[in-house]
């Protein structure tokens, strides 16, 4: 009796294995993760040169997307339809020798911050260097050192200041509106993101928090205590239409997803180099439909179909 409990033990286990190894990445790690699956991964510019290691992507709602091909030195616009994405043209610039951050505002113009310079260019729809994205009447201090942009729906300019330790906050027409002061405690602020109800979101890559601000008063306090127990070193953040925030864990090569109360409501993908998995991400997107993702060490940008 005992052998045949003990063979059918065995007999078990073995199918499991089986299982996992024949299921796709999405649906291998349980119920919370089973919350997008993968359409298509993007390696190179469709003339056959390769992607290399991509810092972000920004997309629109009708799912025209940007690359910041860092390793390159160039960005890269493509047009997703179904589930083929079409090239629509490179933007090599000689002001933009590094690409780290890129983002649009409705008119299709680019905000692209070169990561060497830490300057924001402003580029045309068409590819055409308009210049430098300068803040009005900066108060005090006067310089400041990007790290990251965001646009929100009203082309209201954010501007994630390391030097200053604040949030500057432009219109369209980069006159400064407000500015938003770190706390004194934090550890690095690497990445901030703005909802569709105007709230401020931001991510501390050594304390492993996320931040919540508010633009009228100018105050920004914790919205979690250290996430430890979820994320080795997070540097991106991002919402969706309904407000849950998707943060990208670089090191630990996942997507945490989170309410705006703080609570946690699952993972993403996971480390690896296949289809759905991610090595070392970066930038992320999210519109109505999908997710883009600039998976950075595995050379590519993932495409993922949310499930609503």
């Amino acid at each position: 009796m005992k052998n045949w409990i003990r063979d059918k033990m065995k007999a078990l286990i073995y199918i499991c294995l089986i299982l996992l190894l024949i299921m796709p990445a999405e649906q291998i790690y349980g119920a919370e993760r089973a919350r997008m699956t993968h359409v298509m991964s993007i390696y190179d510019d469709g003339n056959g040169l390769g992607i290399l290691n991509p810092e972000d992507v920004e997309c629109s709602s009708n799912d025209d997307f940007i690359v910041a091909d860092t390793g390159r030195d160039r960005l890269l616009k493509f047009k997703l339809t179904g589930k083929k994405a079409e090239p629509a043209g490179e933007i090599k610039l000689k002001e933009l020798r590094y690409p780290t951050s890129v983002k649009t505002n409705s008119k299709g113009e680019i905000f692209a911050l070169d990561g060497r310079s830490r300057k924001i260019l402003i580029i045309s729809p068409e590819g055409e260097f308009q210049g430098y994205l300068t803040p009005d009447k900066l108060r005090a201090p006067s310089k400041f050192i990007t790290k990251s942009i965001h646009v929100d729906w009203r082309d209201n300019i954010y501007i994630l200041d390391i030097y200053g330790q604040r949030i500057l906050v432009l219109d369209k027409d980069a006159h400064l509106i407000s500015q938003i002061r770190f706390p004194k405690d934090i550890g690095f602020i690497s990445e901030l993101t703005v909802d569709f109800k105007g709230g401020i979101f931001l991510v501390d890559s050594v304390k492993n928090r996320v931040y919540a601000a508010d633009r009228a008063s100018g105050a920004m306090f914790p919205l979690t205590t250290a996430l430890d127990k979820y994320l080795r070193f997070p540097t991106n953040i991002s919402s969706d239409e309904r407000g849950r925030l998707y943060i990208v864990d670089r090191n630990g090569s996942l997507i945490l997803v989170m309410a705006q109360d703080g609570s946690i409501l699952g993972e993403l993908s996971g480390m690896g180099w296949k289809d759905g998995l991610l090595n070392y991400p970066a930038g992320l997107c999210i519109n109505e439909k999908h997710m883009f993702i600039a998976d950075t060490l595995n050379n590519r940008i993932q495409i993922f179909r949310l499930i609503k």
